[in-house]
Parts: structure tokens; sequence; C-alpha cells
């Protein structure tokens, strides 16, 4: 190729500036072989020039389609590194603050349910003393009939004190609280007599019942307990009960020679509740409501059950 050029430029009478002598051969392919070096240097900095840089680019002089690369893959790696951390460190974060929240939305959830129940126990508090200053007694423990047979509880006669009184005029005040006259109301639910840690929400059960004796707020007919009676304040007249299986209209409650004088008694026997708490909610008789702790001593409790047991057994004592 190089010797086709040569003669191509000696024909063609190439001449050099400042001179009329035509080049010779040898002159014609020195000067070929320069230019052909000079052009090859050219390239190689180029080439190194853009790879310095980093970017990728057409070499000028060069062949078309010569390119660099236009970055490091170690920095692509470094960034997905990056984001990879990034992520187990928001998936590790959240996990954590689950577990931190968790709880505390629980017991929040248990506060709220454990308010309701105090509210409940208040209203049937303040029915109780309603019915007292009306009638000038408390209410017998049940109805019975003239044959003396329990026919509903003292949870209906709290009705008209609880915003129920058109319910309670439907009520056969004659008849059982099973009967057919009376079965369609008993079957109802009443939110008023049920605790939201229960599971008796749409039943016609009810979880706060009283102690019944003869020494006791409630006793069984036809005894009366009146208000001149020396009636303590800080006897307990009604608390919460878990599983109770006691319809609200029932005429059954505890009874105070059996039921368990220990709070929260795995046995089901006394009073109790279903939540987390070691308390347990009770109503006096002056309507207060407190949370006793479920490691009172038995005996205290039995005193605070008795109608005019000592003045000096003060429930707040034994607050949780």
């Amino acid at each position: 190729m190089i010797g086709s050029e040569i003669a191509r430029l000696y024909v063609s009478s190439i001449v050099t500036p400042g001179t009329e002598r035509p080049l010779d051969v040898h002159t014609v392919y020195m000067l070929k072989l320069r230019n052909s070096n000079q052009r090859a240097r050219s390239r190689r900095g180029s080439v190194r020039a853009v790879r310095k840089c980093g970017k990728t680019g057409s070499i000028p002089g060069g062949s078309a389609g010569l390119s660099t690369p236009t970055a490091s893959s170690g920095g692509s790696k470094t960034w997905v590194v990056i984001l990879a951390v990034v992520l187990v460190g928001a998936v590790i974060c959240s996990v954590i603050l689950a577990a931190l929240l968790i709880p505390t939305f629980s017991t929040s959830r248990e506060q709220a349910k454990n308010l309701v129940s105090e509210g409940n126990l208040q209203q049937i508090g303040l029915a109780l003393m309603k019915y007292r200053m009306q009638h000038g007694e408390y209410p017998p423990a049940y109805v019975a009939g003239t044959d003396g047979k329990p026919l509903y509880s003292w949870r209906v006669l709290m009705l008209p004190y609880m915003d129920q009184e058109a319910l309670y005029q439907k009520f056969d005040k004659t008849k059982a609280w099973d009967s057919p006259e009376n079965k369609p109301i008993s079957d109802l639910a009443l939110d008023l007599f049920q605790n939201p840690n229960e599971e008796s929400k749409g039943t016609s059960l009810t979880d706060y019942v009283a102690a019944v004796g003869d020494e006791t707020l409630f006793v069984p007919p036809p005894q009366k307990v009146v208000d001149d009676m020396n009636v303590s304040p800080s006897t307990i007249a009604v608390g919460e009960i878990a599983h109770s299986k006691i319809h609200w209209a029932e005429p059954r409650d505890l009874d105070v020679s059996t039921m368990s004088m220990k709070l929260k008694d795995p046995a089901g026997t006394g009073f109790s509740n279903s939540s987390g708490r070691k308390t347990v909610n009770v109503a006096l008789a002056d309507a207060r409501v407190l949370s006793l702790h479920a490691d009172i001593d038995p005996r205290t409790l039995r005193e605070l059950l008795t109608r005019n047991g000592k003045k000096s057994v003060d429930p707040a004592a034994f607050l949780d």
C-alpha cells in the first residue's frame, strides 16, 4: 500500500514549498512514515486522556466506535450496598417500634374497658341510692312470689333508675323472669350490666353481682334492709364477676356463705374479672367505685361485705 502511495505522489510530482524540484521516492516514503507515526502517537495520547477523565467519547482522529467506560463499576456497587443497609435499618426500626407500641396500645385498650366497667358500677350504685331514697330501704336480693319462690332479680328493680323505665313497665312483675311473658325482655342484652372485659356482649348475661346474705346489703325476702340500720357507707354492694353465666333478670347472685373471699379466685366463685389487671372493681353503699387489689386479705373482704361492719375498715387502704 505504501509503495502505491509513493508511486502516486511521485507521478503527481509533489513538490515541497519553496522548491521546484520534485521529491524523490525515498523522501516521499520517509515523509509518509513520519506522518503515520505522528497520527499513532496522537491517537494513543487521546485514549489516555479519555481514560483519565473517566468519560466516554470518540477519539479525535481515531477509528469510529472507539470508546471508554463512563464510570467505575465500583461506584455502582457502593450505592447498592448503601441502599441495602438503609432498607435493612428501616425494617429493624419498624420492628422495634412495633414491639414498643403494641404493649402501649394493649394497655390503653384495657384501661378504656376498665373505665367503662367503673362507669357501669357507678350507675348501679347511684340507682341503689335512688331506690333507697324513694323506698326508705335497699332492694331485696330478689322479688319472691306469693309462694315464696324467687321471681326475678334486684337488677330488674334498678331499671327505672337507670333510664330504662319503658323496659321496666313492659316487665310483668307478677311473673318469673323466664316466663313466656317476661322471657323476651329477659333475653335482651343490656350494656349497663356487662363488663367489656368479658365475653358477654350481645347476650343477656350480667357481669355484676351482689353478695347475698343475712349480714350483707342484699338480703333474701322477707327480710328488709332499711335506711336506718346503721349501714356502713363502705359496705360493698356489687362487684365484678367473670364467666358468671347469670342472666341479668335471673334471681341469682353470690351467696356470701359459700363464695370465695379471695378476689380473682381461679375457681370463679367470688368477685373477679377476665382482665390482666390485679384488681377488681366494686361499688360501695355510698355509690363510690373502688378497684380493690386482688391480694386483699380475705378476712378484710368479708368485713367489707358486712353492712354494719367495723367503720374503721376503709377500703381505700386496699386500692391498687
